[in-house]
């Protein structure tokens, strides 16, 4: 994969994509979403792995005191 920087320095075109997740927590459906991304605004390959490990292959817990 060659990075933004070296693609932007060899005049390639460049494509910079910022999420803010910070409203995914009050998603009720994280396959949904996560289908979107790829369907509809074509969120592929690193980016793709990288959202769907964030929002999907998470566990939280409580200790129990």
């Amino acid at each position: 994969m060659i990075s933004v920087y070296i693609a932007a320095d060899k005049k390639k075109a460049t494509v910079l994509f910022g999420v803010d997740l910070s409203a995914a927590v009050d998603i009720s459906n994280y396959e949904v979403f996560i289908s979107r991304l790829e369907r509809q605004f074509g969120v592929h390959s690193g980016a793709f792995s990288v959202l769907h490990s964030y929002l999907l292959d998470r566990q939280q817990f409580v200790p129990h005191m």
